[in-house]
């Protein structure tokens, strides 16, 4: 049940961060293919608010 959750999730969020040109890691300065990065922020769309949430808090305080 829950990898089927995540392989249509993913099928909306790979699409999504392609279509839109979204770039999670050059927001925050990291330099990759944009391929690469394309691939990146679909996955982090797909897995939800919840662990995308915890990484931007956890890159915020580790940056002080």
């Amino acid at each position: 049940m829950v990898l089927g959750v995540f392989v249509m999730t993913s099928f909306l969020g790979l699409p999504l961060a392609f279509l839109l040109q979204l770039r999670f890691l050059e927001m925050l300065g990291v330099t990759v293919l944009p391929v690469i990065d394309s691939i990146v922020t679909g996955f982090l769309i797909s897995g939800g608010t919840k662990p995308l949430h915890d990484l931007i808090k956890y890159i915020e305080k580790a940056k002080g």
